[in-house]
């Protein structure tokens, strides 16, 4: 079981310390090229959060399958889903041995599964955060620990 640390939504009270940012954007991207020269893919989109998501997304295309890649702003998580449809806002987390095999080597992310990211939401897990992100919690109400960790919470 994963303990969230403070900070994992992006949330913040104006007296909170400023949030870490986990793997700098520019080592992201290198890292995503590696992965994917090493998986015989191609990396189709690099994208950074618009304002509203707290992660960061590639879109690799691994054989005939396009899979995104997230990346929490400011935690070194890392998971697979499949790619959204235009103005969609739910995230299909998938396990792609292959891509978590290659990111884990890297030795600079977390990566998570399919089965972690479903896990429902307990107390225990959210005892670190701070009342900003309580408060966004209990107003967007997530299930699961994917719908924190990589959220569209405005």
């Amino acid at each position: 079981m994963i303990v969230l640390p403070r900070g994992i939504t992006g949330f913040t009270n104006r007296k909170d310390p400023p949030l870490p940012v986990s793997i700098e954007k520019r080592q992201f991207r290198t890292d995503c090229y590696q992965v994917a020269r090493q998986c015989n893919a191609a990396v189709r989109s690099i994208d950074e959060p618009s304002g509203v998501e707290n992660f960061r997304t590639t879109e690799i295309a691994i054989g005939d399958e396009n899979i995104l890649i997230l990346l929490n702003v400011h935690f070194p998580y890392l998971a697979m889903a499949q790619v959204r449809h235009v103005g969609d806002l739910t995230l299909n987390f998938i396990d792609v041995p292959a891509l978590a095999s290659a990111f884990s080597a890297i030795d600079r992310y977390q990566v998570l599964t399919a089965d972690d990211l479903a896990h429902p939401i307990n107390e225990s897990m959210v005892g670190n955060l701070s009342k900003a992100e309580l408060h966004q919690m209990n107003y967007w109400k997530p299930q699961t620990m994917g719908e924190v960790i990589f959220n569209y919470w405005d």
